[in-house]
């Protein structure tokens, strides 16, 4: 296929060089920390909520005992 001055190619090849070939993996790399990342931020969210739950379960929760003078007025 001879090709004209300015003209592209319309097949793409499908040979990756060592170089490209390093470069893909360095991206996935980078994926994989950043997928960690997010994995460890939602834990983190999910024992936060989990934490100001149990906070608001304490708080709510029905007294038992003597009331004080302060508790009935």
């Amino acid at each position: 296929m001879t090709l004209k001055r300015g003209q592209h190619s319309k097949n793409l090849t499908y040979a990756f060089t060592e170089h490209d070939a390093l470069m893909l993996e360095k991206v996935r790399e980078k994926l994989n920390e950043h997928e960690n990342q997010i994995t460890l931020i939602f834990e983190y969210l999910k024992q936060l909520e989990q934490s100001k739950q149990e906070e608001t379960d304490f708080e709510n929760r029905k007294r038992i005992g003597f009331k004080t003078r302060e508790d009935r007025g």
